[in-house]
């Protein structure tokens, strides 16, 4: 085994990271990508990832639906009382953990991603006060914070 491919083999990511290659000064290089945080998620970046070979590190997130980045939502499907299907996006699987306020969430979701959300200002000022009281933090709350102030 050469000592590139002990290099490789021996790559402890932490939750999420992982490696591409990017031309930078017309020379190849590796590059360590983060997962998104939520602030970056509220201002609606989406993280394009690598496809899911044998040799990709798999990184599943166990999450609130807060949590879950938008272009994932339409995935939800009811698994049981306590999770929803397993959603996965290439290298990242998601178990979404089901919770008393997610009906809210979803409302509150759908009113802040129409076309115009200023319409619906007074229910998402409540449902925002609402969510926030039962403690519910993320993406969704951070995009409805900023629409808000």
């Amino acid at each position: 085994m050469h000592n590139s491919d002990k290099q490789k083999s021996s790559d402890n990511f932490k939750l999420g990271q992982f490696k591409t290659k990017m031309i930078v000064n017309e020379a190849l290089v590796e590059v360590l990508i983060e997962p998104l945080s939520q602030s970056e998620l509220a201002e609606d970046w989406q993280l394009v990832l690598p496809k899911k070979t044998k040799n990709n590190t798999r990184h599943h997130f166990n999450i609130y639906l807060s949590q879950l980045p938008h272009h994932l939502w339409h995935h939800l499907l009811t698994d049981d009382d306590k999770y929803y299907k397993l959603i996965t996006d290439n290298i990242y699987s998601y178990s979404v953990k089901v919770c008393e306020t997610d009906t809210k969430l979803y409302n509150l979701f759908n009113m802040i991603n129409s076309k115009d959300y200023r319409v619906y200002l007074t229910e998402i000022n409540n449902l925002y006060s609402e969510l926030y009281k039962e403690n519910v933090r993320g993406w969704v709350m951070i995009k409805t914070n900023k629409l808000l102030g």
